[in-house]
């Protein structure tokens, strides 16, 4: 049987091959039917341990194999990222989630907001370029966390997303080296370095030397073919983030960050022109065009519109600019998306986004107080610095702008969500392995103390806190090997 599989397998690909090259057109369908096929195990693999990852690569894919620059262009076929995402989700299933609430709650507010706004202004006043390219991919937030089918495998999804991070920097770099096709370029592009930081952080969590070099060359590959400082911004904020689940703070410091972000926040976008005056020195060192000024005159043009500061226009109006580029005037994103929806719904729709982001920050953190799992508090870790990245990447990039890149964020958002989601519901993670013959005692106790101390969580008053805060990663009884 085995031998008749191969021979099948190898007649297969024979034809795929032959009929690709005879069909040049149909290469990529036929290559990515084939990786599909190839992938099947692996997808069945991380569909039953980690499928809160599969939402995820499927946004990835879409960009991944966008050679035609759809994502990016204006048009139906822009949202294809956002359709796959919600698809998979739908596909794998999902669950109730009483814990991450509060943020699905916000992201429908804001969705239900900036939609209503959004249909109004196009159908009744004739707006032409709207907020739904902010506001459609947001759909995905508001969506339960997928639901596993089985024990969790941290570790693998890991490295499904060093893999994937790998493979979106090199895309980048080839496509500014001209190996890949032009249209590549913006989608590939320095503004979702997040994605490449997300590769780098999930091979180091994984503790895979293999994918560590790998992930690592292909950053460095990508940086060195376009010197953004987006990358830079991106890695520090994912460091940040490492060290905000170290000191891991209660309720109370929590409430008062949030305050302080909140407020840096509005000061950081009615004072953009001194944030921009710092990167003078970095333009000069990596031998780029300073694009500064370009960026103030864009950010000057859109406060000066926002005449009604609380609520703008209610969605209702244009969140683009008219921008000098390259010589010629065209309409552009802010580059600045607090400031695009800011914009667009006022002071109130901008709290809405950054308070979407600091619900997943206090989630995340919450779970990494109560959770002992290493594998797991690796995984929250990682998926919250990649979304902090984001978040942090868009005061200087239309990340939500674009709606593929937007997608790809908000799955971001929803791949937190169910990891936390895991440890509160115990169904995946505290699933019963099966005795092998020859297991030994040892383990078997060490089964029994894990599964009591499960139940001692479980058992604990609501509101109260852990006996004692455990350290990521740090527990000899469950430090990855």
């Amino acid at each position: 049987m085995t031998a008749r599989l191969l021979v099948t397998a190898g007649v297969g690909i024979a034809v795929v091959v032959a009929g690709a090259v005879a069909v040049p057109a149909a290469l990529l369908p036929v290559a990515g039917l084939a990786v599909l096929v190839l992938a099947a195990p692996l997808l069945r693999s991380l569909a039953r341990g980690a499928a809160w990852t599969l939402p995820l690569l499927a946004g990835l894919a879409v960009l991944l194999t966008d050679t035609a620059g759809r994502s990016i262009a204006p048009g139906a076929a822009r949202y294809l990222a956002t359709a796959a995402v919600v698809a998979t989700v739908v596909l794998l299933g999902a669950a109730p989630d009483a814990r991450s609430r509060a943020l699905r709650t916000t992201a429908l507010v804001l969705f239900g907001y900036g939609l209503l706004g959004t249909l109004y202004g196009r159908f009744a006043l004739g707006t032409v370029n709207g907020t739904l390219p902010l506001i459609g991919p947001m759909v995905i937030a508001c969506l339960p966390p997928v639901r596993g089918r089985g024990p969790a495998d941290w570790r693998l999804g890991l490295r499904a997303l060093a893999v994937a991070g790998t493979v979106f920097a090199l895309g980048s770099g080839l496509s500014r080296l001209g190996v890949l096709p032009a249209t590549q370029i913006d989608v590939l592009n320095h503004e979702k370095a997040f994605v490449v930081v997300l590769g780098i952080a999930a091979a180091l969590a994984a503790r895979d030397r293999l994918l560590v070099v790998a992930s690592l060359a292909a950053a460095v590959f990508a940086f060195s073919t376009y010197p953004a400082a987006t990358y830079l911004l991106a890695a520090g904020t994912a460091l940040g983030t490492v060290l905000l689940a170290r000191w891991a703070p209660r309720t109370g410091t929590r409430v008062v960050l949030a305050v302080v972000v909140m407020a840096g926040t509005v000061l950081a976008v009615l004072n953009v022109d001194r944030l921009i005056a710092l990167t003078q020195s970095y333009f000069q060192l990596v031998g780029k065009i300073d694009n500064g000024d370009t960026r103030e005159a864009l950010y000057r043009t859109a406060l000066s519109r926002l005449t009604s500061p609380v609520f703008s226009h209610f969605f209702t109006g244009d969140i683009t600019v008219v921008g000098n580029l390259s010589g010629t005037d065209r309409v552009v994103p802010v580059h600045n998306d607090y400031l695009s929806i800011t914009l667009g719904g006022g002071f109130v729709a901008a709290a809405l986004l950054l308070g979407l982001f600091l619900f997943a920050n206090g989630l995340a953190l919450r779970t990494l107080r109560e959770v002992d799992d290493a594998w797991q508090r690796r995984t929250v870790v990682v998926l919250l610095g990649a979304v902090n990245a984001a978040a942090v990447s868009a005061f200087a990039n239309p990340i939500f702008m674009n709606p593929g890149a937007s997608a790809v964020t908000f799955a971001l958002l929803a791949a937190l969500v169910a990891a936390c989601r895991v440890y509160a519901s115990g169904t995946e993670s505290a699933v019963a392995q099966p005795e092998r013959v020859g297991t030994s005692s040892s383990t078997a106790a060490a089964r029994a103390v894990s599964g009591s101390r499960a139940s001692a969580r479980s058992a604990r008053p609501a509101g109260s806190a852990p006996s004692a805060r455990v350290r990521w990663g740090t527990t000899s009884a469950n430090r990855p090997s």
